[in-house]
Parts: C-alpha cells; structure tokens; sequence
C-alpha cells in the first residue's frame, strides 16, 4: 500500500496537484512506518521506509519547503542511518542514505546554512565513492557520484549562488566531476545523459573561471 501511495503522490505532484500530492507522501510514510514494525529487520520495509524518505523530501524542496524537508530528513534519517548497519550487504540501502544526506545539504543550503550544507555534502560524496567502489558498474551510483561533487563545488565557491567563497575546493570539487563524467561518457558516449554531465562539468569549470 506505501508503494502504490507513492506512486499516486508522485503523479499528483506531477500534474501539479500539490497539496493532494503532499498529503498522499505523508499517508504513504505513514504506511511504511507501520510496515518497519510490522516487520522489524526486513529488507523490503526498511528499503520501502527509506525510498519514501528521499522521494518525499525531493519532493518537498522543489517545492521550497526546505525547512519541512529539513524537519523530516532529520527525524527519520537516523533511523535509516540505523538500517544502513543492518542491512550491511545491501549497497542500494546505503545509496539511499547518500541520498537523504544529499537532501538534507540542499535544505541547509537553501536556509542559509552553508557550513551544514557542506558538511552533508562532504558525507553524501563520501558514501557515493564507496559504493562506486563497492560496485563498480552500477552507473546510477557514479551518477550520483557525479552530482555530489557538483553540489559540493556550488556550496564552496559556486559565483552564481551563496557560497562559502572557497574556490580552491570548489575547483578541486568540479575537477573531479569533469574527471568522472568524462571517463562515464567514454564508457559510454552515445548515452544522452552522460553528455548532458560532461557538458556540466564543462559549464561548472567555466563559471568558476568567469567568477576569479
């Protein structure tokens, strides 16, 4: 039942049905918790809990509800936190968490609070790299590799956007997400997505240049 609520919030909020969508994430965390203690250790609602977490939030910061994703991520992280321990050979449960840590940097950035937000995104783009890592082709991992390295250069010296004015660790940020975007597009150079990050990368590197 959390999934198919999921799902419906997900349409909802795609068809711009905001609050109905809102409130069908908040009906399906509510299901997911019931189901983490109606079935306590299992894989299944442990993941479901978590996937409900990182979509909700998303949700929630496009919207620019960041201090209710900041809430949220907050009070349920740690226990997703908790389901990372025991779920020890799940890497997806782990890349769940990056994600929830990636979230919660994007809301700490959006308030204002730049020095949580890289903090946060220092522990997302630490966890991405051990999953890449730890499974070496799973490119939905390098993706999100990818895009923790960029969000960690716009928190340290991004000109566009509030900054911490680092620009020494913003151009080692960019550096490698050129460095990995563009060894991505060699594996793979016909894939759209790819090209898009390559391209990216590029951009990040320019700005960056423009704003010393």
């Amino acid at each position: 039942q959390s999934e198919i609520r999921l799902k419906m919030a997900q349409v909802l909020m795609a068809t711009g049905a905001r609050e109905e969508g809102l409130k069908e994430f908040e009906k399906a965390r509510q299901c997911a918790d019931e189901l983490t203690k109606l079935m306590p250790g299992d894989y299944y609602a442990d993941r479901t809990f978590a996937n409900n977490l990182t979509l909700h939030a998303s949700a929630l910061l496009n919207l620019g509800e960041d201090r209710t994703a900041l809430e949220m991520l907050r009070r349920d992280g740690p226990r997703v936190a908790g389901f990372v321990e025991h779920h020890a050979d799940q890497p997806d449960m782990k890349f769940l968490y990056g994600e929830i840590c990636e979230d919660e940097g994007r809301a700490l950035g959006q308030i204002g609070d730049l020095t949580g937000a890289i903090t946060a995104a220092r522990k997302a783009t630490g966890i991405f790299d051990e999953l890449v890592r730890r499974v070496p082709r799973n490119t939905m991992y390098q993706r999100l590799e990818i895009l923790s390295y960029r969000y960690m250069g716009d928190v340290y010296g991004n000109p566009t956007v509030a900054n911490l004015g680092d620009l020494a660790s913003a151009a080692q940020a960019y550096g490698r997400m050129k460095e990995l975007s563009d060894a991505l597009l060699a594996a793979d150079p016909g894939n759209v997505s790819t090209q898009r990050e390559a391209a990216l990368s590029d951009g990040r590197m320019g700005v960056l240049r423009l704003g010393q």
